[in-house]
């Protein structure tokens, strides 16, 4: 499925003087192989030596040139893709002696906090790079992200050996989600000798880098970090910065005509050398969870002791303080002073979406986790969730089975055994069944991070059901949902009428199911949307007639009447209508009593 169907796709490359005229050939075939393709929408050429690339007859108008007058970086394609593509439109940066076959068709699917990283396949069939005098599978030919693109500090050129993993190492630091999707978007080469003549010193891109895996398109892929060598080059960037940290920086700069501008290790960093890991870019917690807390003094310690025995210990905790009135904030602190992993947010009384959002935007993790302040998890939950995580690397949505549970003693499970257990997409049944995954329980999901942030967090102006529009809006996107039937969470139900609780739970229901029927784009999903949204609004005539039992019992049969109208197929309750019309002496006393008994067990 597409994300932005009306998105143009847009090829971005670069010419130059070609050694021969062979070599001249193979860039001309690659242009003409490139704007012969359907789905690149434009191709772009940075001119700035060479000669001029010509269209094949009938696509003039899909070749635009820009001419320079220096060869650019990947800094200024990147600011020329800003400037030429409309939002969420896609941009591809490639050499220009490789081109696109029919796989193009998949670009579309990359997501805005995405970037395609492809590496090219050669005329004999095999996928590696040919820099450095030999076979590499490390090296990449075209880079595939959504406009806008963040700045990236990357001022080196495109097609030169080991830029391509500096890059990759640079995005990676922007929180980019880096992917090498080559086995299922396929780039060609066209080079009449299998292997480039570069010297390794004169382009050469000092570490660290960063290796992408060749993967499937939905399939995440390893990276391979390197940080340091021994070659002579390196030695001699490392003395270079040890010499701008000791001698006074600013005179030395001057006098050799360029600015040196601070790096966090080394003191003083070269345009051309990426520093390394610093104190502030510690290593990020793999999960972080998120507890709103509103007066919850009396529970949430035992919630936070029940997430500080977890086995997996990868992990932050952010409390988020709701404006209470009680010691929540306290006891919250109180676990913040002894462990160095929870942290704690306050903010006045906006609700629990609220809260969550404001825990999601502090986080740093890659999965996210949410733990309701009145709930407990066991000790195993995180480490079963991360074991389903690398069992199906596919799956952006993770859930357990849980107990229903009183404070003291387990009540019931939620999934049981003969129930089916949620897998994969369950958009359809999602639209249905407001819980049908975890909405009944959120203490159970985790979601990735990068997943949130791209539809938007929790809608704050629900007062109930967020969770539900979360996971609707989330089914739009491309919601793949993998669980286990083992409870590792008790979800605590609290005794007290909720009959009230029931009908406003119903409308928001209601706007829940309006709201995003009206922005949906999946076609398959707009019939399920309005058989949902027709059962809603007759539960909800429902739970307001139980209402009228005690206040106006006349008008108890034109509102089941009302309900059955919107769902015909309910026959049952179309027969209760019938039952309320009849006279005492022909059995109408016991068919009320009847009808209010089941309103009442129902509602």
């Amino acid at each position: 499925m597409k994300l932005v169907s009306r998105a143009v796709i847009r090829l971005i490359t670069v010419s130059y003087d070609a050694q021969s005229p062979a070599r001249q050939a193979e860039l001309q075939e690659c242009l003409h192989r490139n704007l012969a393709n359907p789905h690149l929408g434009q191709v772009l050429v940075w001119k700035h030596s060479g000669k001029t690339p010509i269209a094949q007859p009938g696509l003039e108008s899909k070749l635009a040139l820009l001419e320079r007058n220096h060869s650019p970086t990947f800094d200024d394609l990147f600011a020329l893709a800003n400037a030429v593509c409309d939002r969420d439109d896609v941009a591809v940066i490639a050499n220009s002696d490789v081109w696109f076959d029919d796989t193009a068709a998949l670009i579309d699917s990359i997501r805005p906090n995405q970037f395609f990283a492809l590496l090219r396949w050669e005329a004999d069939g095999k996928m590696y790079s040919a820099h450095d005098g030999g076979p590499r599978p490390d090296s990449q030919d075209a880079w595939i992200f959504r406009t806008p693109i963040r700045p990236v500090g990357a001022p080196f050129g495109l097609g030169l050996p080991r830029n391509d993993n500096a890059l990759a190492y640079r995005l990676s630091k922007l929180d980019y989600d880096l992917r090498n999707p080559a086995k299922s978007i396929r780039i060609h080469h066209r080079h009449a000798s299998a292997v480039r003549p570069f010297a390794a010193s004169k382009f050469f891109i000092p570490p660290p880098w960063l290796h992408l895996e060749a993967t499937e398109l939905h399939e995440r892929g390893a990276t391979k970090l390197t940080r340091k060598t021994f070659s002579p080059r390196w030695q001699f960037h490392r003395l270079r910065e040890y010499f701008f940290n000791t001698v006074p920086s600013r005179q030395v700069a001057s006098l050799l005509g360029r600015p040196y501008p601070l790096s966090p290790r080394w003191g003083r960093s070269c345009p051309h050398v990426l520093p390394a890991e610093t104190s502030t870019m510690s290593a990020s917690p793999l999960i972080s969870i998120i507890i709103p807390a509103f007066n919850a003094a009396s529970v949430i310690a035992e919630t936070l002791e029940s997430v500080r025995q977890q086995t997996f210990e990868d992990y932050e905790v952010i409390i988020v303080d709701d404006g209470s009135t009680d010691e929540t904030a306290a006891i919250g602190r109180r676990f913040c002073d002894s462990d160095p992993r929870f942290h704690l947010l306050r903010q006045h009384n906006q609700g629990t979406a609220a809260a969550r959002n404001a825990g999601i935007n502090q986080s740093r993790g890659e999965w996210i986790a949410f733990l309701d302040a009145d709930d407990v998890w066991l000790p195993e939950k995180l480490a079963c969730q991360m074991a389903l995580a690398q069992a199906m690397p596919r799956a952006n949505f993770l859930f357990t089975n849980f107990y229903l549970w009183d404070g003291e003693r387990d009540l019931n499970v939620w999934f049981h055994a003969a129930q089916w257990l949620p897998e994969g997409d369950v958009s359809r049944k999602l639209v249905y069944n407001v819980s049908y995954v975890c909405a009944a329980s959120m203490s159970t999901a985790m979601v990735r991070r990068d997943t949130l942030l791209e539809i938007g967090l929790f809608d704050p102006k629900l007062a109930t059901s967020e969770d539900w529009d979360l996971l609707l809006r989330l089914a739009e996107r491309g919601l793949w949902v993998h669980g286990t039937r083992r409870p590792l969470v008790r979800y605590r139900r609290w005794s007290g009428n909720i009959t009230n609780q029931k009908t406003a739970i119903l409308k928001s229901n209601l706007r829940v199911l309006e709201k995003n029927a009206h922005t949906s784009r999946r076609l398959e999903l707009h019939w399920h949307y309005r058989a949902s949204l027709a059962e809603t609004r007759s539960n909800l005539e429902l739970a307001q007639a139980r209402q009228l039992i005690e206040t106006a019992p006349d008008k108890l049969p034109a509102a089941i009447f009302r309900a059955w109208k919107l769902t015909p197929l309910r026959l049952r309750w179309l027969c209760r209508y019938w039952g309320l019309r009849l006279p005492d002496a022909l059995g109408g006393t016991l068919a009320r009593a009847y009808v209010h008994r089941k309103l009442i067990q129902k509602w």
